[in-house]
């Protein structure tokens, strides 16, 4: 019986010590050592037992002992490496969003500072003389409809937003339509962050627009041009 414990110490100890050594050593690897552990003090704790009930209980309850410890202890270097793999997961994903952040910043201070950004024009807009497009995103167009007294906010329909540095539009199948800066009377963001509402000169209800990404891009733009002597 002393021999069976003290072999169950040596091989505990030795395998922390194999542990702590290696740490290129996978857990297949782990479970295998803990495994050459099991067969080995099973035997002995087996042999160093007198045959009377008591020390079957006893000889019982310590095999069950050496089964479910490993287990723990495999599972426990299972979700410590699960532990640390999320850990630099979340770190990766936290470095990488104060990159995206300060980038964006950097863009939105270039524009601000007069350096547009020039892009094509893959939706095949009619573009004036001299005219260069600078934006151009997914957006749902919205109008302000009354019905008993209260206003409500309906859908018109999904389609390309694009700013110029003459003008801003909208292009659809159903109803696509363009507005020069000289006719806007404002614009500002509407309801939540993607939202941005326009009024025009000489029309009632403003164009209500949900657009799909980068609108703080549209609004710096939109302010450069509107807001120019």
């Amino acid at each position: 019986m002393i021999g069976a414990i003290f072999s169950l110490w040596y091989l505990i100890h030795g395998l922390k010590k194999i542990y702590n050594t290696s740490t290129k050593a996978t857990i297949k690897n782990k479970v295998f050592l803990i495994g050459v552990a099991i067969s080995i003090f099973v035997p002995a704790l087996m042999f160093s037992l007198p045959t009377d009930l008591f020390s079957n209980i006893f000889a019982f309850l310590m095999i069950g002992w050496v089964i479910i410890v490993p287990i723990l202890y495999v599972f426990g270097i299972f979700m410590v490496s699960q532990i640390r793999k999320l850990r630099e997961l979340l770190k990766i994903n936290k470095e990488k969003a104060e990159l995206e952040a300060r980038e964006r910043e950097a863009v939105l201070n270039s524009i601000r500072a007069g350096k547009l950004p020039k892009i094509e024009n893959t939706i095949q807009i009619n573009l004036l003389e001299k005219e260069q497009l600078h934006f151009i995103t997914r957006a749902t167009l919205s109008k302000i409809t009354k019905r008993n007294g209260r206003k409500y906010i309906t859908k018109e329909g999904r389609g390309d937003f694009w700013v110029s540095n003459k003008r801003v539009g909208f292009k659809h199948p159903a109803s696509s339509f363009d507005i020069k800066y000289s006719k806007i009377l404002s614009c500002d963001t509407y309801d939540t962050d993607d939202g941005l509402i326009i009024y025009k000169s000489g029309r009632e209800k403003p164009y209500i627009f949900s657009i799909m990404q980068d609108n703080d891009i549209a609004n710096v733009i939109l302010s450069v041009y509107l807001n120019s002597d």
